[in-house]
This record gives C-alpha cells, sequence and structure tokens, in this order.
C-alpha cells in the first residue's frame, strides 16, 4: 500500500500506518522504554496527592514498612502477603513491627533463585539453596514453589481475616502480573500493595500498568523512595 493515496472523494491522504511501519520495521527497545518512561510519570502525576517520601537507601525499606503500619494499618491486624522473600529480612520485619496477634503473615519462594534471567543477574539468582528461612514466630508461614504451583492452591482455601498487604518483591514482569490478577478477587479497596522495583519500567511497573488496566482499579500512592523505585500504595 502506497504511503499517500486518495480517498473516496477523491482527496490525498497519507497513510500513517504504513509510513510508521516504514521507519520502524522492527520492534524498538529505546522506543519502548521511552513510552514507558512517559506512562510511569503519567500515572505517579495523576495518582500521588500528599506523597511521603523516603531517601534513596536499602535502608530506607524498613521506615517505609514502620511509616504503613504506624499511619496507615495504625498496628491493626493485617494478612501480609509476600511474593519473593530470600533471606526474609522484609517479612521479618513486618511480623516485628505489627505485633497484633491475629495478623498472619505468608511468604512465597522457591527459595532456589530466580526462575529466569532478570538484566543482567542471570536465572538462579538469590538462591537460598532450597531452605525456607527460620523464623520463631507462629504467625509466619512458607508457602515453598513457582508462584504458578502454589498460588492457586492456597487461594483456594483462604479467606482475608484482616486488611491485606501484599509486598511484591519478585523483580519479573511474568510473576507480578501473575500474583496481582490471581488475588485481584480478593483486592479489596484499601488493600496496600507494596513495589520493590516499581521503578523498573519494563518489569513490575510494566505488570502493574497492565493490571490496572485490565481490571480496572484504581489506586493512590501513599508513599515511596524519592526515586519511586520503592512504592507503596492503596487500591480504592
Amino acid at each position: 500500500m502506497p504511503f499517500i493515496d486518495r480517498d473516496q472523494r477523491g482527496r490525498l491522504r497519507i497513510n500513517k500506518k504504513e509510513v510508521a511501519y516504514a521507519i520502524f520495521k522492527n520492534y524498538s527497545h529505546f522506543l519502548d522504554r521511552l513510552n514507558k518512561n512517559v506512562l510511569f510519570h503519567d500515572m505517579i502525576n495523576r495518582h500521588s496527592k500528599n506523597v511521603t517520601r523516603f531517601p534513596n537507601q536499602y535502608n530506607a525499606r524498613y521506615e517505609i514498612y514502620n511509616y504503613i503500619n504506624d499511619n496507615i494499618i495504625q498496628n491493626r491486624s493485617i494478612d501480609y502477603l509476600e511474593f519473593g522473600v530470600f533471606k526474609s529480612d522484609s517479612i521479618k520485619h513486618w511480623a516485628s513491627i505489627n505485633s497484633h496477634r491475629e495478623s498472619r503473615f505468608f511468604g512465597f519462594d522457591t527459595f532456589e533463585g530466580l526462575p529466569e534471567g532478570y538484566g543482567n543477574r542471570p536465572k538462579g539468582t538469590f538462591d537460598a539453596h532450597g531452605d525456607v528461612p527460620e523464623v520463631d514466630d507462629e504467625r509466619v508461614t512458607w508457602e515453598k514453589g513457582l508462584f504458578q504451583d502454589v498460588l492457586p492452591i492456597f487461594l483456594a482455601d483462604f479467606q482475608p481475616k484482616s486488611r491485606v498487604v501484599i509486598h511484591i518483591d519478585t523483580d519479573l514482569y511474568s510473576s507480578t502480573l501473575y500474583c496481582l490478577t490471581s488475588m485481584n478477587n480478593m483486592l479489596k479497596p484499601g488493600s496496600i500493595l507494596i513495589f520493590d522495583e516499581f521503578g523498573d519500567l519494563e518489569q513490575e511497573f510494566a505488570a502493574f500498568y497492565d493490571y490496572t488496566r485490565s481490571y480496572y482499579r484504581n489506586w493512590e500512592l501513599i508513599c515511596a523512595q524519592h526515586n519511586l523505585w520503592l512504592v507503596a500504595m492503596q487500591l480504592q
């Protein structure tokens, strides 16, 4: 089909699709990231009104957890589900700061590392040799295996008893999207989502963007690191 043809009235018109295809015949990683960057900042600007920001430091994550527990949850009981446990630093911290006896903490992981490569990290990175962490808190439970294998079984019997807090530390688009879509029915307004690598435009952010568009979910950012890498939001 030519770049320029005529419409039914004989007027000249430019076939924009053909022009675009002639210029960009193959997938462009650069253009994809550029487009996602625009989407990222547009989403953040539309969904963040009064957002508390924290330093771009690893230990700031614990300040964020403390802020959520003290100011949003107010130490009430929660059902906390963490995807991507590794050495269990985050879930142990949550169990230590939320002392409510009816809170429940569930950690999902294969404990054998990433199921696929992530950036310059090969498959198997974060391998804990299959060993589940030791924790002295009967409220903490481990769900060992691929999310695609263990989450359906878990959800078949699971009934939330308290406010749901989901911690996504999966790194990968596939894992993030699978978890969010699988749990959509139980994610009621007020549920809290925490993302560890939200600033990765092609992984956790892209999965969250696709999830919210597909399921028509609205949300509000409640706190974040300054660089928006680790963020927490509340579903509405």
